[in-house]
């Protein structure tokens, strides 16, 4: 099979650990938050035994909120080449890896101990030829600070490019069933889309991270489309 599919935490950080100690040529890696000590001893390890790693890392959050400034100092130190993430865009969200250009992981989970050992999170891993080219191609527009303009034959949804559209596209062909888990649903379209497949008919199961939990500043929007969800 081409695509295979990590549960977190349940299967640990072994699987990612495992495919860059496998890694023979070549390690691209772009994170949004990266501090987990066993990953980056691994990453560490794997520039040690001559394989060419690359990172782009998230400056800060929105908020200003730095969470790689020790991590971008520790690979320095170690001799890998590190960049901030595209400064086109106010942050980069996106969670990927590509090992010896054949093997590409894309995740929701951030490189942080809690995400590995706490929180629900997902990684697919790909070998798709076509997948892993696009995942290495937009790495590298951002590591060279040019424009990723992926094909209308994408594989994979790009933001901010389609991706609004591509899901509003995939809710729109349901017929009969549809497992959404998301942390806050707070786009007006999305939740408009899924309110209409409800009215024909689809059943849809939701799953959210649970109000409390949120932070103060994120409570009214994640709790609004819940709401409206529900009615």
């Amino acid at each position: 099979m081409s695509r295979s599919l990590i549960v977190l935490p349940d299967d640990s950080a072994e699987p990612i650990v495992a495919a860059i100690a496998a890694a023979s040529t070549s390690i691209r890696i772009k994170m949004f938050v990266f501090s987990a000590p066993v990953l980056l001893e691994a990453v560490i390890g794997a520039k040690h035994r001559g394989v060419q790693v690359r990172v782009m890392l998230n400056s800060a959050r929105r908020s200003g909120e730095e969470d790689n400034e020790a991590t971008h100092k520790a690979l320095e130190r170690a001799g890998i080449e590190v960049k901030d993430a595209n400064p086109a865009f106010d942050l980069t969200h996106e969670k990927s890896m590509v090992v010896d250009d054949d093997t590409a992981f894309v995740k929701s989970l951030n490189w942080a101990t809690r995400n590995l050992t706490v929180t629900r999170d997902y990684a697919v891993v790909t070998r798709h030829p076509h997948e892993v080219k696009e995942i290495i191609e937009c790495f590298e527009a951002d590591w060279q600070r040019k424009t990723f303009a992926p094909g209308d034959d994408s594989h994979l949804i790009w933001c901010p490019k389609f991706g609004r559209e591509r899901i509003c596209q995939f809710i729109d062909r349901a017929r009969h069933t549809l497992f959404v888990q998301n942390e806050r649903y707070q786009d007006s379209v999305i939740i408009e889309r899924l309110v209409r497949a409800s009215r024909r008919g689809v059943k849809i199961h939701v799953m959210a991270r649970p109000p409390h939990t949120l932070d103060t500043d994120k409570l009214v929007e994640g709790v609004g489309g819940l709401r409206i969800l529900d009615d």
